[in-house]
């Protein structure tokens, strides 16, 4: 399969089914997945995600908080239902892991293992409490799309899946804008709106006769 840009939803479910989510990997990165493949976070949202930036509603996770890259501006990012879910168990796995290895921190996706290479060739041993590299989620992520059939899958494919079924979903380049948190709109456009001719078509022949 050549470059993509986004994922179907069918790649999107066939992705979501190469994590083993009974395990605490499998369960972790399956959350750190679906949070970024659905509400469009980067890399780096993901890692400087806090435990107490997990937030709830009735007993349910409905939002994350983000932090602006110079630790300035921050918002609260809406998570489906389905997402909050997928939260909600590596949460609570993790309170687990916490209590068993007495895990100190509050990194929200963090390491597991304790004295064990990460496989991602980056050296180093795993402790367990500490923020993922960059590098780890990369791999892990590009090794999950080979399963599935789909080469050099990447996180920011994953971001680029959720503002384009966002805009499909709304068809409406402003909140799409909003959604994405681009500056420019043009970038929006450029990006992530893509446009079939057949639905070009489907305008066209939806449209009166001036007077008519």
């Amino acid at each position: 399969m050549g470059a993509i840009d986004y994922l179907t939803e069918e790649q999107l479910v066939a992705l979501y089914g190469t994590f083993d989510r009974d395990t605490p990997t499998g369960c972790r990165n399956f959350a750190i997945v679906r949070l970024m493949a659905e509400s469009g976070l980067r890399v780096g949202d993901i890692i400087k995600l806090r435990v107490d930036d997990v937030r709830r509603q009735n007993g349910q996770i409905t939002h994350v908080r983000l932090v602006g890259r110079k630790g300035g501006q921050e918002r609260m990012q809406k998570v489906q239902s389905w997402t909050g879910a997928a939260l909600a168990g590596w949460c609570n796995m993790r309170t687990g892991i916490y209590n068993e290895k007495r895990i100190r921190g509050s990194v929200l996706f963090c390491t597991i293992s304790q004295g064990q290479a990460t496989g991602f060739g980056e050296g180093g041993k795993l402790h367990p409490g500490n923020a993922l590299s960059r590098n780890y989620i990369w791999q892990f992520v590009k090794r999950a799309g080979e399963e599935i059939g789909i080469q050099g899958l990447h996180p920011h494919i994953l971001r680029h899946t959720a503002i384009t079924m966002f805009y499909h979903q709304c068809r409406d380049v402003a909140k799409t804008q909003l959604f994405a948190q681009h500056k420019n709109v043009a970038t929006t456009m450029d990006i992530y709106v893509h446009t079939s001719p057949a639905e070009v078509d489907e305008v066209l022949m939806s449209m009166r006769e001036p007077g008519s």
